[in-house]
């Protein structure tokens, strides 16, 4: 899975606060190589969080809801 680098970076910063293990495996191009568990606790992280800072007062994404559906977007792509 490649991530731009502000993915990259919001994802590994939310992985590191949740405490989810994560073993990162990049090649040249920054794509990342996550086993099925990892994949699945950094969906249930992400999605945790869009729910408690990514929404706006009228339930609408705000930025940081767009970027962690991005990310979300990506994983499940994947799965």
């Amino acid at each position: 899975m490649h991530l731009p680098d502000e993915l990259d970076f919001v994802l590994r910063d939310l992985a590191r606060r949740r405490q989810v293990d994560i073993t990162l495996l990049r090649n040249d191009q920054g794509c990342w190589t996550l086993d099925s568990t990892q994949r699945k606790r950094l969906i249930d992280a992400v999605s945790d969080e869009f729910a408690l800072t990514g929404l706006d007062a009228n339930d609408e994404p705000n930025a940081r809801g767009l970027i962690l559906e991005d990310i979300l977007d990506r994983l499940n792509v994947i799965m």
